[in-house]
């Protein structure tokens, strides 16, 4: 549980490395910078090694050598330690693939696989298109709408819903409830933070762990949802209880709610910044899909993974020792321009056909590559094809602000401009 730690003072000298207030803010003349000194180096304040080329955090990333912080233990130690334990919330991140290692990582990955198997995908583009719509039909006459809170934020829980088979209410209620959940990736989180989501998660499980039970009463020939599919798997692999199997779709919904909410408002973001030269209003669904893409790069949600070595190594000149603890700037590596030309250039055409290798590493690699991405770049291509169709401006009346966690990287809120949706004749979403 880190904060991004950033230089405060030149690069070239490395040798502290403290935190810096509001760096979320606009991150990347800082991860430029950092580009003058080391590709790896020692930071005192984090007690770790900060890498932030594309090289060496690609090299780490796809390497098994490395294992990710396990969240959970953390989080368990702080309300133990304050006499406010968290077995729920604990119990919960145990489930949460980006912070667990095998066999528990390969066994979740199993149940989440169940919920979005290939089979479950077909009507997905129908289902997110409608969906999309709905939300779109509520702007107003004056085409005056924040794009987060009324679109960004509440796609992917409805999204969600269609795949588990549940109201799309409870699960929307769910994802807005656990808004700030998130935030237990961050260093710093108190113990009094930990208690309030403790309390949220004990009363958003009782409908969901409802809902398990009716499941289980039908039978498992009465349904074919994802939670259906969930809890058949259960029964197959190992016995589970009604409230963990509630405990891997909520730790389900809500890590395919957050990212690609962040994602969508990202990307109608840099749309709307980017004005009338990015028009993506008759774009094809190919092109909708470069562009989001092109967003994973440019402001990608994810903007540093953590994780610790398993045996000494030398990486970037740096001598890692075992048990070493990794900061990986994702956002930094990338704008590499090794990498990338004009990294500092938003070009949703960067990707399209048959010009340039997606690299993307802000979904991982490896074994801890994001289960979800697929079904997340959709949303968001999807999201984003619908309001290009209504070319977005921001809103002059209203600034565009910015969440202030350092994990994740997301707007918050996103006040723009519609104007009245321009139809595509050759549509095929």
């Amino acid at each position: 549980m880190a904060e991004a730690a950033v230089a405060e003072r030149s690069p070239m000298n490395p040798d502290f490395f403290g935190l810096m207030p509001g760096l979320m803010a606009d991150p990347y003349p800082l991860f430029a910078r950092l580009r003058a000194g080391p590709p790896v180096f020692w930071a005192p304040k984090e007690g770790a090694w900060v890498l932030h080329r594309h090289a060496e955090i690609e090299a780490v990333l796809s390497d098994r050598g490395f294992r990710v912080t396990e969240l959970a233990k953390g989080v368990a130690e702080i309300g133990e330690r304050a006499g406010k334990p968290t077995p729920i919330l604990s119990g919960l991140l145990t489930t949460f693939l980006p912070f667990i290692n095998p066999p528990d990582h390969d066994l979740a990955r199993r149940y989440y696989r169940a919920v979005l198997s290939a089979g479950s995908m077909d009507g997905a583009v129908e289902a997110i298109t409608s969906l999309a719509r709905d939300l779109l039909a509520e702007v107003p006459p004056s085409g005056r709408f924040d794009a987060v809170t009324g679109y960004a934020e509440l796609l992917p829980p409805l999204v969600m819903a269609w795949f588990l088979g549940l109201p799309g209410s409870l699960i929307r209620d769910y994802a807005l409830a656990s808004a700030e959940l998130g935030r237990v990736y961050d260093r710093g989180c108190s113990p009094r933070f930990l208690a309030r989501m403790e309390a949220m998660l004990v009363a958003q499980r009782v409908p969901i762990q409802h809902e398990v039970a009716a499941r289980r009463a039908a039978g498992p020939d009465a349904r074919t949802d994802g939670l259906s599919r969930m809890i058949a798997l259960a029964d197959e692999l190992q016995p589970m209880t009604d409230h963990a199997i509630a405990d891997h779709a909520m730790a389900l919904i809500f890590a395919a709610t957050e990212n690609t909410a962040a994602l969508i408002g990202n990307a109608v973001a840099a749309l709307a910044e980017a004005g009338p030269q990015c028009d993506l209003s008759v774009a094809d669904d190919a092109t909708c899909l470069a562009a989001v893409r092109e967003v994973l790069r440019f402001d990608a949600p994810v903007q540093q993974m953590w994780r610790v070595a398993q045996h000494e190594m030398v990486l970037g000149g740096a001598r890692i020792a075992a048990g070493d603890r990794l900061l990986l700037l994702i956002g930094a590596a990338q704008r590499d321009p090794a990498i990338y030309p004009d990294p500092d250039q938003f070009d949703p055409l960067r990707f399209a056909t048959g010009t340039r290798a997606w690299r993307s590493l802000s979904l991982g690699r490896g074994m801890h590559y994001c289960l979800g991405s697929e079904l997340g770049m959709l949303e968001a291509a999807i999201a984003l094809k619908l309001i290009a169709r209504r070319k977005p401006r921001p809103d002059p009346a209203k600034a565009i602000t910015r969440d202030d966690r350092s994990t994740l990287r997301r707007v918050r809120h996103l006040p723009l401009i519609l104007f009245p949706e321009r139809s595509d004749p050759h549509e095929n979403v």
